[in-house]
């Protein structure tokens, strides 16, 4: 709600300085009656939990001589907004508040005063009870009366019968104790010979673990001989090792060498080969023709025989007689 609503009788300065003189009367009354100051005040809503719960305890004694600061403080935060904003909607908000504030109050009060004639009630329901269970307690202390006799009788006879019993207690532990006694001297020789057992198995235990003892330092001094000689050995093997890789790539060099060579000379005989199969070829070839050529020669021969031309012959040279040599031969 803003002041533009209000009546035009009533002026902002006016409303101002009304709230102003009631501050100021306030705070002259503070000063006088010596009320606290710097109390800083809330005015959101909080339940009644919240308000007087356990923590809010100890400031319910003074709400009395808080409620002047209080309004104080309400008229104060009602003079700023006025001056600053020009409305009243904020102390219209905190005067609903006040308002829940008062109905929750008066809701608690009347849930207290329900309470308080709830446990009035109760107290009387209590009186009548106590009146009640006196005259039962009366009558059980009368039975308690008759059962202590009662009890006082049987504790007699109950001591008459313990005495019997003790009595054959005695005897029946003393033959106990006897019986014990005998069997505690059987379990003490039984005891004395599992001990010389057990000393003897000690002892036994003891000169073995030496025997193991000195077999396992001999065994390490053996492992560390045969350490030793196998360093040693592994150390000769692998210059061995190192000599014959050595010598595997010299015989790796020559066997390339040789591979070489080998490729070589293969390929001279091969050569030598196709030379060779070339000349037999020549050869045959000329070997044909000769025997062509003989052939030719005697039909024609033949040819001048039987004309009639008389015999073939032909002009001597200077080496006949291999010619004629030759010829005898062909015939």
């Amino acid at each position: 709600m803003s002041l533009t609503q209000l009546p035009k009788k009533f002026s902002l300065e006016l409303i101002i300085s009304v709230i102003q003189e009631i501050v100021d009367q306030l705070i002259i009354l503070s000063t006088v009656n010596r009320w606290p100051d710097g109390i800083i005040y809330d005015f959101q809503y909080k339940s009644v939990k919240e308000r007087f719960g356990e923590e809010n305890r100890s400031q319910l004694n003074s709400l009395r001589e808080e409620n002047f600061n209080y309004i104080t403080a309400i008229v104060t935060k009602l003079l700023e907004e006025l001056k600053v904003e020009k409305s009243f909607e904020k102390f219209s908000y905190i005067i609903k508040v006040l308002k829940k504030l008062k109905t929750d109050e008066e809701d608690l009060l009347k849930e207290t005063k329900h309470k308080e004639n709830e446990v009035r009630i109760l107290k009387k329901f209590i009186v009548n009870e106590q009146i009640v269970y006196i005259d039962k307690i009366m009558e059980c202390m009368a039975d308690i009366g008759v059962i202590k006799d009662q009890i006082e009788n049987t504790q007699i006879e109950n001591e008459i019968k313990s005495n019997y019993i003790k009595c054959y207690q005695k005897s029946k532990y003393e033959m106990k104790i006897l019986e014990l006694n005998q069997w505690i001297e059987e379990e003490n020789g039984k005891i004395d010979r599992t001990k010389l057992k057990i000393n003897q198995d000690i002892r036994v235990n003891r000169e073995i673990q030496a025997a193991t003892k000195e077999m396992t330092e001999e065994l390490e001094s053996k492992i560390e001989e045969w350490k030793a000689k196998y360093n040693e050995k592994l150390k000769e093997i692998n210059e061995k090792l190192n000599i014959l890789n050595e010598k595997y790539n010299k015989q790796l060099e020559i066997i390339r060498n040789f591979e070489e060579l080998h490729s070589k000379r293969q390929k001279e005989i091969n050569d030598y080969k196709q030379y060779k199969i070339e000349k037999e070829i020549l050869r045959i070839e000329k070997e044909k023709r000769n025997k062509a050529a003989t052939k030719i020669e005697a039909w024609w021969r033949g040819v001048m025989v039987r004309k009639g031309f008389g015999k073939y012959r032909k002009k001597k040279e200077k080496k006949g007689k291999k010619k004629s040599t030759d010829k005898r031969e062909n015939k």
